[in-house]
């Protein structure tokens, strides 16, 4: 699990992927907790802060007790 408030907000390079993913710095770059591929670049802000298109499996991975809502 991610604190979701520290991870910055991007896009991938895979072709049709539109969605915004959760991006964490690692010792290799930033890459997106989901591992959809290789970033193509930032979004203003934080992940925290997206409202649309959102990465549902970043979404799972960086919410704390996500399985337990509903």
């Amino acid at each position: 699990m991610h604190a979701i408030a520290a991870l910055e907000a991007g896009v991938v390079t895979a072709p049709g992927d539109v969605r915004i993913h959760a991006i964490r710095k690692t010792l290799y770059g930033r890459r997106a907790i989901c591992g959809a591929g290789p970033i193509l670049g930032l979004v203003p802000g934080k992940f925290d802060e997206v409202e649309e298109h959102a990465c549902p499996s970043c979404l799972a991975l960086a919410v704390p007790n996500q399985r337990d809502v509903g």
